[in-house]
Formats: structure tokens, C-alpha cells, sequence
């Protein structure tokens, strides 16, 4: 647990045995830095090439964004896909969006081959918060078609109605392709599964400098790693480590709860297909249930993030507007998390130099992402770069004013979209 909060997935994961802790000096082909889904991914595509793989966490494997989010497994990226068009191109949109439908596969496929038990279902709902967000939707389920996706169609109100019991919304887009999980035992499976293969994982290992040569070298407080190659990982987490990285996102907060047991009818009268749910508005909410039949419900704040006294009672009001019928409910967990962010709402991956690579920016769509970044930095490293090409050619955009400005500035531009959003709901 971190800061007093009581995760659920940590509260409900499965037993692990810990890791050590990194003494001495090693020697390996590739080092990776962070036990998330993208150093684990790398790790484990590494490990199946033969290759020596150790990993450095700060931490436990899964102690950051990877154990801590909502376990959407999403094709595409927080830019929707006419977005993507405007920013590359249809052609390379194209390719872009079919690399993200792959990425879903991919975590598919690593739980049916190694086994992981993360309470996989399929299924996951963009929500239309207004009439104009419903008419987005609709295109963008169109372009989906055009670009080869079936799997994806556009319910009006009426077809909505049947799947979520909620009054708030005009339409949605149902993606059957999509998933939902237990994020941190996808986590831990994956560490399983690294594991298996030889890689070597330490944990509370926190790496404190990033040597460069011709063998770069990860520098704990008890050791130290001369590799090959550097993967950095790290995500939001990355800081100080890596500033140069780390200016190019602005991490924000989450507030994610889980409220007591509703028990399955309730649960099933909530959302019928037991699909996972978020919507467009500018404080967006997600949701989905859990398999005890909780109400797992996320949201982004404003312009403040209620203290610890006040966050379950904040997400219990969030969850009444959502489903008037069930009122405020009790809330057993709440916890925070951080997502990286970046200006174009696209992933930032590539080189800090030729032996250092790094991935991060998932912007809310990690689970799928990260899991295929990683794959992708596996596979350049050992020579095939055709997925970490199209990946790192994704358009950067610096933050206006610097990301510590953005940081500031973010939740009052929010703030300003949430209050435009409600004034149009209210004079509709």
C-alpha cells in the first residue's frame, strides 16, 4: 500500500514471493529499469530471444501505474482515430491503429501461453456524455470499419440503454474486441512468466544514475548493472533519472475507489454484459464491476484532488450522477495513480541514445501499449525494428511553457471544459 490508501487489486492479487534486492556488480545483454507492464513485456520477448535480462525496480513488480489502474485493455489511443488521421495521415493512422488492435491480442495471447489468472472478460463501452460526442462516436466507428475493425458498432441511446442502466448518456460504442483485467495480476504474470525464462528480478532496487559508454551501466545504492543496452521504463516515475524523458510528459493523478459488495443482482442490473465502461466527458469517469461483484469507478478531478478523508465520499457522489439508483455507496477502497501524459495524447517512445530506449506517454491506455512497446524494443534490439519504427515515428509536441506549467495549468483547462460540458447538458 502507498500513502495509507487501500488498494483493491494489491488488497485481492495473488501471492508473489519477493524479490532480492540488487548487491554487487552484474553483467548482462539488456538492463531494464521498471517492473510495469513495459519493462516486463521487454524483459520476457528478451528472455524468449535467448537473451540475459535483468530488471531493476524501485520498488515491487507492479508498485506503479501497472498494479494501480482501472485494467482496460483498449485498441487505439487516447487520440481517437480521426485525430490520428489528422496528425500522420490515413495510411500511417492506418497501420497505427491495426499495431493497437494487435497490442489487445498480444496481452490475450500472453495470458492464454503462460497461464496468468487476471480475471480476463471482453468487452468495453465509449459512453457519449452529449449529442456531439455521440456523433463523434459514430465516426469514429466508421473510420474503425474502413480500417479493417469489426469489432467495434455504434449504439444509439435506446441500444445503450440495454447495457448500462444509466440515464446519462446519448450513445455509445461498443468494442468487443476490447478487454478488461486484473491489472495486477496481469502484472504479476507477466513477472511469472519473465521469471521462467531466467530473467532476474530485483526489487527495491531503486536506480539512482544511468552511466553511458560503450556498456551503460544502472547505478543502485547496492550495486550496479553493465549491460548492453538500457530499457527505461519507468513511466511517470521516471523523474530525475532520466529529466531530459521526463520533461517530455506531465504526470497527473487518478482517484480510483472500489465500493463495498453490491452483489450480483444489483451488479448485473448495473451493467447487464459486465462490459467496462468510460465516458467522454472532460471529468471523465470509468467504471466496471469486479468478479465480487463490487463497482470499480475511477474519475479525473478538476482543479483540486479531495484530500484522503474526502475522496471516498468525492467518488461515491460521482457514482450517484452515474446511477441515481443506487445512491452514494460505501466506499471500501480508494487509491491514487498516475498517468502520464503527453501534449498530443500519443505515446513517446524511442532512443536517449543508441544503446538506451525508453517508452512512456501511454496516456490512459497503458495495459494494451506498453505491453506491445515493450515487445517492440525487444524485437529492435534483436534486430527486427519494423513495430519500434512505426511506434517511435508517432509526431511529438513539447508542452507550451514547459511540462512543469502544464502541470499547473491542466486542471483549470479541465476545469473550463468540465463547466462548458454541464452548461450545454443544462441548456440542451
Amino acid at each position: 500500500m502507498r500513502n495509507g490508501e487501500l488498494n483493491y487489486f494489491e488488497a485481492t492479487a495473488q501471492p508473489f514471493a519477493q524479490g532480492p534486492v540488487l548487491s554487487g556488480t552484474h553483467r548482462c545483454d539488456v538492463c531494464v529499469v521498471g517492473a510495469g507492464y513495459t519493462g516486463l513485456s521487454t524483459a520476457l520477448h528478451l528472455a524468449e530471444q535467448g537473451l540475459d535480462v535483468v530488471v531493476l525496480e524501485a520498488s515491487h513488480v507492479g508498485a506503479g501505474a501497472s498494479g494501480r489502474n482501472s485494467g482496460f485493455v483498449l485498441p487505439g489511443y487516447a487520440a481517437d482515430v480521426n485525430e490520428l488521421i489528422e496528425l500522420v495521415g490515413r495510411e500511417h493512422a492506418a497501420r497505427l491503429w491495426r499495431l493497437s488492435v494487435e497490442a489487445v491480442d498480444l496481452v490475450k495471447s500472453l495470458i492464454q501461453h503462460h497461464s496468468i489468472s487476471c480475471d480476463l472478460k471482453s468487452g468495453a463501452l465509449a459512453a457519449a456524455a452529449s449529442p456531439a460526442d455521440a456523433e463523434a462516436l459514430a465516426k469514429q466507428a466508421i473510420v474503425m470499419r474502413a480500417f479493417g475493425y469489426e469489432q467495434a458498432s455504434f449504439l444509439n441511446r435506446a441500444g445503450l440503454s440495454g447495457l448500462i442502466a444509466s440515464p446519462n448518456y446519448f450513445g455509445g460504442l461498443l468494442d468487443l474486441g476490447a478487454a478488461h483485467l486484473h491489472p495486477f495480476d496481469y502484472a504479476r504474470g507477466l513477472a511469472r512468466a519473465a521469471l521462467a525464462k531466467g530473467v532476474a528480478i530485483y526489487e527495491r532496487s531503486r536506480v539512482v544514475h544511468i552511466g553511458r559508454g560503450d556498456r551503460p551501466q544502472a547505478i543502485t545504492a547496492e550495486g550496479a548493472v553493465s549491460a548492453n543496452h538500457i530499457v527505461l521504463a519507468a513511466n511517470a516515475l521516471l523523474g530525475p533519472l532520466a529529466p531530459d524523458l521526463a520533461r517530455r510528459i506531465v504526470p497527473v493523478t487518478a482517484l480510483i475507489g472500489a465500493t463495498e459488495p453490491l452483489g450480483s443482482e444489483i451488479a448485473k442490473r448495473l451493467l447487464p454484459r459486465d462490459h467496462a465502461v468510460f465516458d467522454t466527458q472532460p471529468a471523465l469517469a470509468y467504471y466496471r464491476l469486479t468478479r465480487d461483484h463490487r463497482l470499480l469507478f475511477g474519475a479525473a478531478t478538476c482543479l483540486f484532488l479531495p484530500s484522503p478523508s474526502h475522496a471516498g465520499p468525492w467518488l461515491a457522489r460521482r457514482i450517484a450522477r452515474v446511477f441515481p439508483q443506487l445512491g452514494q455507496p460505501r466506499m471500501d477502497f480508494v487509491w491514487h495513480g498516475l498517468v502520464d501524459l503527453t501534449l498530443n495524447r500519443l505515446p513517446d517512445i524511442g532512443q536517449r541514445s543508441a544503446l538506451i530506449w525508453y517508452a512512456q506517454g501511454f496516456n490512459g491506455h497503458g495495459v494494451a501499449l506498453s505491453t506491445l512497446a515493450g515487445r517492440a524494443i525487444a524485437r529492435a534490439i534483436t534486430g527486427r525494428a519494423e513495430d519500434f519504427r512505426v511506434l517511435a515515428s508517432l509526431p511529438y509536441r513539447p508542452w507550451p511553457g514547459g511540462s512543469r506549467f502544464a502541470r499547473i495549468a491542466l486542471p483549470f483547462v479541465r476545469s473550463c471544459l468540465q463547466l462548458r460540458y454541464a452548461l450545454g447538458r443544462l441548456f440542451a
